[in-house]
């Protein structure tokens, strides 16, 4: 049986005096049903910033949406090429939640233009997710796996971008982060580390 590699995530942005293109974030939204998903380049699904050089690793290796496992590793989603889930949804790991895209992922391709939001605020702020059961194309056997994608994005000018997360259980969690000296440590590729 066979596993995947981990896909890299493609360089940032290069100086903006080598005229390459940059892709603002795709906004719209891909529908919850997996059978409606397209791969490829990042107007196919709701996307962050990328690159020139992200959008030809995007293109290379077929990529779907964006996803992350329940534990915070972050990936997309592809159409298996291995055995035994040949031709099947499949979760394969891409560290970018944690990728670093500045100073260039700008709306004019330079430093000084107007930043878009970085992968992480992208996905933590941004996204409208719903959860999928998919193969762990990143385990021998490919074994049946939830995970959260990237299926809208929401729209800054609704009320409730900007209404707080007040339930109980998220008060707590933020007070115990402030008492504990921080917020949760993320680890490389977006996983979160107890």
């Amino acid at each position: 049986m066979s596993v995947y590699s981990t896909i890299q995530v493609g360089d940032k942005q290069p100086s903006p005096f080598l005229g390459y293109d940059f892709y603002a974030p795709t906004n719209g939204n891909i529908g919850a049903n997996p059978n409606s998903w397209s791969f490829g380049d990042n107007s196919n699904y709701v996307a962050p910033f990328t690159s020139w050089l992200q959008q030809i690793v995007n293109a290379t290796y077929d990529l779907g949406p964006y996803a992350r496992k329940q534990n915070g590793v972050s990936g997309r989603l592809i159409i298996s090429t291995m055995s035994p889930t040949l031709g099947e949804l499949g979760f394969v790991q891409q560290c970018w939640y944690g990728f670093d895209d500045t100073p260039y992922n700008t709306d004019n391709g330079t430093a000084t233009g107007n930043r878009f939001s970085s992968k992480a605020e992208w996905w933590d702020k941004e996204v409208i997710k719903t959860k999928v059961c998919v193969n762990d194309l990143m385990t021998e056997g490919h074994p049946s796996i939830l995970v959260d994608v990237a299926v809208g994005v929401v729209d800054k000018l609704d009320q409730d971008f900007w209404q707080p997360d007040l339930t109980v259980d998220n008060i707590f969690k933020k007070i115990g982060n402030l008492l504990s000296g921080g917020s949760e440590n993320i680890g490389p590729c977006g996983q979160i580390i107890e």
